[in-house]
């Protein structure tokens, strides 16, 4: 499959962005893709582009690897598209200076994901799915972040999908969910207590410095002050979340035609893959920019320490492109060299 390549990143950061946004990615099949269609079939070319190396972030264990062509099988064999799926967080961490708002993380992740998806909509006749699933509904008891905050936050997403797609390959749809669209609050909660139970009972068995390091996380991303129980219970919500069998009779993100993607803690249940070209960070608990290195504009997400880290550095480009009702799509931080 060649790839239509943008030209080298301009120094002038608007026009990065304009190009960036706006060059819809076209493909043409090479002739090793020819050949691997003629001899291995659709779905091992498929295969092949949802786990190629440039946008991985680590490899994919072996489960992992036949749990996807089974996926890649029933879509294909159903007529059905290849239906990709991003569970996350549905919120920005409140210690990013773009918080609650979606910022530049969300746009290059978006154009990230696009880039990486576009061979499989032109090779497909059914097409792509690419859809984002917001756990929101968890964020407020976990992390103590106002309810409104998320909402704008999930509010602003959609803004920005329904922005982007004019420039999505044809054969492309890209979608947004919330969790609380196929699972009452009420039943959400009843699980909730039912894995926290248990994870009480476990929390015993584990070793001291276990529970320290998860109880410091879990302070880390609570929002204000708390006594030391109620951070235990930010830590348990956490876990059951991470941990619990969420997918069981819910049909969200992890159904049978569909085909999980992460950027970290995925194991066997999403393909790991890079947020940016230039990072694997969480795209919700960190921040986009753009690094330039040798004179060229590479976009990026970094954590909140890094932002702390690289403040020096940075410089503010207004960038005019994106609706009024982003306010943190109108300006974009440049990581400038030493």
């Amino acid at each position: 499959m060649k790839v239509h390549t943008l030209p080298p990143p301009p120094m002038n950061v608007q026009n990065f962005i304009d190009d960036y946004v706006k060059h819809t990615p076209v493909y043409t099949q090479s002739s090793s893709d020819l050949k691997r269609l003629k001899f291995s079939g659709l779905k091992s070319l498929i295969y092949d582009k949802l786990t190629l190396s440039k946008y991985r972030s680590s490899t994919i264990p072996v489960e992992l690897q036949q749990k996807t062509r089974e996926k890649i099988n029933y879509c294909v064999t159903s007529n059905l598209p290849i239906h990709i799926t991003v569970p996350f967080g549905g919120y920005k961490k409140w210690q990013l200076p773009t918080a609650p708002h979606i910022d530049f993380s969300e746009v290059f992740n978006l154009l990230q994901l696009r880039e990486y998806l576009a061979p499989i909509a032109a090779i497909y006749k059914n097409g792509v799915i690419l859809e984002y699933f917001s756990d929101e509904i968890f964020v407020s008891v976990m992390n103590n972040i106002p309810q409104v905050d998320i909402d704008i936050y999930n509010n602003e997403f959609v803004i920005l999908i329904d922005f982007l797609k004019p420039y999505f390959p044809k054969n492309f749809q890209c979608k947004f969910s919330k969790i609380r669209d196929f699972i009452s609050p009420e039943e959400i909660f009843k699980r909730f207590d039912e894995i926290k139970k248990d994870l009480r009972e476990k929390w015993k068995s584990l070793n001291h410095d276990e529970q320290q390091r998860r109880l410091s996380k879990a302070r880390r991303n609570y929002k204000g002050d708390a006594d030391e129980q109620t951070i235990f219970e930010s830590n348990l919500t956490h876990d059951a979340f991470i941990f619990g069998d969420w997918d069981a009779g819910i049909p969200w993100a992890f159904d049978k035609d569909m085909i999980a993607i992460g950027f970290r803690y995925t194991k066997t249940w999403g393909i790991p893959l890079m947020s940016s070209r230039s990072s694997a960070t969480q795209f919700w608990v960190g921040t986009g920019a753009i690094k330039v290195i040798n004179k060229e504009c590479v976009p990026t997400i970094i954590t909140y320490e890094q932002y702390l880290k690289t403040t020096p550095l940075l410089k503010t480009c207004v960038v005019s492109l994106f609706p009024k009702t982003l306010p943190a799509l109108q300006q974009l931080p440049v990581i400038t060299p030493v």
